[in-house]
């Protein structure tokens, strides 16, 4: 009977013979053979036992402890499961809603950008460059030397790439992180 209440007992608290055995401070060994009937631990290892079961030492040594029914068992581990499949739920949703809070930004700041770059070209367009507002260089011509004055208007090839692509991507993460 002891070693049939013991084997249950650690099986439904999920502990193997060798966890039971550092928390007793014996062997696996002790524990195998507890459970097997080969032998019985002395009367304080029985309290010890006892208690680490939250059980009393008459549960131990009396009639066998019958293993819980197969429906609790099912509904325990449905419970679980459920539980998990809500929190990955909830993690993949978090995960989503970051995504699509990321592509709403990136769309923001193109759309500043590209409005930026329109009102510096605006302006360069409307007001006449000036030669405080230029670079000049003087090359030589046929005639004599000639100034060139070159206006940069702040728009770069460079900028405008980096712009178009964070668009597309942006644009990309909505629609993929769109509720189904």
């Amino acid at each position: 009977m002891l070693n049939e209440n013991l084997k249950q007992l650690r099986k439904s608290k999920g502990l193997t013979q060798e966890e039971l055995a550092l928390q007793l401070g014996v062997v696996r060994q002790t524990i195998s053979k507890w459970e097997k009937g080969l032998s019985v631990p002395d009367s304080q290892m029985l309290i010890e036992i006892s208690e680490r079961f939250d059980v009393p030492v008459s549960t131990l040594l009396g009639d066998t402890i019958e293993p819980a029914e197969k429906e609790d068992l099912i509904k325990i581990m449905s419970d679980k499961l459920a539980l998990i499949n809500e929190q990955l739920a909830n993690a993949a949703e978090r995960k989503r809603r970051i995504a699509r809070s990321l592509s709403f930004a990136g769309i923001a700041a193109a759309a500043c950008y590209l409005v930026w770059q329109a009102i510096i070209m605006l302006h360069a367009y409307i007001q006449p460059v000036s030669s405080e507002n230029a670079s000049a260089s003087v090359i030589g011509g046929a005639d004599g030397p000639t100034s060139i004055f070159v206006y940069n208007s702040g728009t770069s090839i460079t900028g405008m790439i980096i712009i178009a692509v964070i668009l597309i991507v942006s644009i990309c993460g909505i629609c993929l992180t769109r509720r189904k």
